[in-house]
């Protein structure tokens, strides 16, 4: 289960900032429907920064209980520093939060703003998001 996992979360891989930014998000329906538990999820963040040229990488995935937890990885960016923002912590290369909002949608979008902000200021954002390749 969790090698097809890996698979679902890189066909669903979003890339912004010119790629320098990739993540995915899994909804709680999503892993019920087919049948994943967190825990096969766990392997998700490698995959998604394993995308060429990628900085920065998360992957948000929705609890039993509607929460949005999120994992962070970086080659340069300090994550933790991000994490922290949203009351996470971890090491400045690997963090994890739980973002409060009102979807996991709105969830990636509040992530991909403040690293955006943190990471690549003045870099402009994807005018439609690419799926990675």
């Amino acid at each position: 289960r969790q090698i097809r996992a890996e698979g679902f979360v890189a066909e669903k891989i979003k890339t912004d900032f010119g790629g320098n930014l990739a993540y995915a998000t899994v909804t709680r329906r999503e892993r019920e429907k087919l049948g994943f538990l967190m825990e096969h999820l766990e392997t998700a963040i490698d995959v998604v920064r394993s995308v060429e040229n990628v900085q920065v990488a998360f992957v948000i995935k929705e609890t039993d209980h509607g929460e949005y937890k999120a994992s962070l990885r970086s080659l340069e960016a300090n994550v933790a520093e991000i994490s922290q923002e949203f009351g996470g912590g971890g090491h400045v290369r690997a963090a994890g939060c739980t973002v409060k909002a009102k979807s996991i949608g709105e969830a990636a979008e509040l992530l991909v703003k403040v690293i955006g902000k943190k990471c690549f200021e003045g870099m402009p954002r994807d005018k439609e998001l690419l799926h990675a390749r």
